[in-house]
């Protein structure tokens, strides 16, 4: 397998000046709102959260329209999942593949869920990461931010937390 170092890129996506939105009415702001089938993924309760938000500002002027990324968000994910999982491999393999790091268990592997992705497969996620910024990008351009959930789920309490998998 080929030794790959990841890339350290410069950000390619148009810069938006948001401060500049600061403290101006909400009257008139162009508002994304996530099209039906990928706002779906989340639970009812952020779900609930992310309409509610959007009545208020529709109620205090903003315009909102149906937002439709160029693909799915779990693909975009998923991709990002893959490339991360590579660059963390690369990055910590001596820690992942070692008996006796102090580094959990667990998280040793998930570092080592990078370790049969190969060079090629990772220079093409790069590649088409470059192509969807330009498309997510184009598509943005009608509106000056977009509401989106941050996770589908609200978190569980620390307590419930299983990284073992027992449960």
């Amino acid at each position: 397998m080929a030794r790959l170092t990841p890339p350290i890129r410069q950000p390619c996506a148009p810069k938006i000046d948001f401060a500049a939105r600061l403290g101006l009415p909400v009257a008139g702001l162009r508002l994304g709102r996530l099209a039906e089938d990928e706002l779906s993924a989340a639970n009812a309760e952020t779900r609930r959260a992310i309409l509610a938000a959007l009545d208020t500002l529709t109620a205090h002027g903003a315009i909102i329209g149906e937002f439709r990324p160029p693909e799915r968000l779990t693909d975009y994910l998923a991709r990002a999942g893959r490339m991360m999982s590579f660059e963390s491999y690369r990055t910590l393999q001596s820690c992942a593949d070692s008996d006796t790091s102090r580094v959990n268990a667990v998280i040793r592997t998930r570092i080592r869920a990078g370790r049969n992705i190969l060079a090629d497969e990772y220079q093409s996620i790069l590649a088409r990461r470059e192509d969807a910024k330009s498309a997510f990008a184009e598509r943005l351009e009608s509106f000056e931010a977009i509401a989106t959930p941050a996770y589908s789920e609200t978190a569980i309490p620390v307590a419930e937390v299983d990284e073992g998998g027992s449960g």
